[in-house]
């Protein structure tokens, strides 16, 4: 294999290896997640395939170029020539939220890595299709008892004097500051670093005009945000945050999105990796995925 680090270099290889199924594995996204002072790309690359990298020099570890936040990855290359893409990468390399379909068929040719792929998490999502794209069919999932609660209770909010505005990044910062409010320094968004970055991959889809948020707004303050954008017939609820003092608010806001994804007849609604208890309740579909480490 072939190390390349010039970025027009990666740029082409990108294009010509990703397999453009998710918002992901497009150049310009990854891209914007690129901070050449603190990033080097380190493309291993074959006739047969593509593993793109990137080092990060404040910690001199080896993540897929894009790092931390791009999720649900897959590898660009067969399964048969896992054992020598292995053999390759560089030590301390972590790929993180590796589609577990994926990971469970390269560990069933080459059983001798899974010590490699010991963390794991779920991704939740959707699939629209399933539902119609009606509404009614998706709240046919609940029971019908907690579907008339649910239904009552998002009736209550939005009789109360709340405005729901879709617009696009002009409250960013109280996104920001909703997460650090709840999560304190355990929040990405407590990290200046992070929410330059976010920064930048939002301002790249705003450019794009894919980017659709949702403001709550109550007597002229914002209460709630939550950022989503559609891309390539997926929607995907992207982060947000809210006052935890309104009851319910934090359900209202995700079922406006699911009404936003069911309009722009999405074929999936993305939900993420990782959750904190209520993505189960909301009977949204998951599917395994696991972090490769080659200490």
């Amino acid at each position: 294999m072939n190390i390349v680090k010039d970025l027009s270099e990666c740029e082409k290889l990108w294009k010509q290896f990703s397999l453009h199924e998710t918002i992901w594995d497009d150049w310009d996204v990854a891209l914007s997640f690129f901070d050449k002072t603190r990033h080097e790309p380190y493309f291993l690359v074959a006739d047969y395939g593509l593993l793109p990298l990137w080092k990060d020099k404040t910690n001199n570890r080896f993540y897929f170029f894009g790092g931390e936040y791009p999720e649900n990855r897959k590898f660009w290359f067969p399964i048969e020539k896992f054992k020598e893409v292995f053999s390759h990468l560089p030590n301390n390399t972590k790929i993180f939220d590796i589609q577990g379909e994926m990971v469970d068929s390269f560990l069933k040719e080459w059983p001798e890595f899974e010590k490699f792929f010991t963390e794991e998490d779920y991704h939740y999502f959707l699939n629209l299709n399933n539902f119609n794209y009606e509404l009614e069919a998706y709240l046919k999932t609940f029971n019908k008892k907690h579907r008339k609660n649910f239904l009552y209770d998002m009736k209550k909010l939005k009789d109360s004097n709340l405005e729901l505005v879709w617009e696009k990044l002009e409250h960013f910062q109280d996104c920001v500051d909703f997460n650090v409010k709840r999560f304190g320094s355990e929040s990405d968004f407590s990290d200046s670093v992070f929410v330059q970055d976010m920064k930048r991959f939002l301002d790249l889809l705003n450019k794009r005009n894919e980017i659709f948020t949702l403001t709550i707004i109550k007597n002229g303050k914002v209460e709630g945000i939550e950022i989503a954008t559609f891309h390539k017939n997926k929607y995907y609820v992207l982060n947000g945050g809210y006052n935890r003092d309104i009851k319910n608010l934090g359900k209202l806001i995700m079922f406006e999105h699911i009404k936003k994804a069911l309009e722009f007849k999405a074929e999936i609604i993305d939900f993420l990796v990782g959750d904190t208890g209520w993505k189960q309740l909301w009977n949204f579909e998951k599917e395994r995925c696991r972090t490769f480490f080659k200490p």
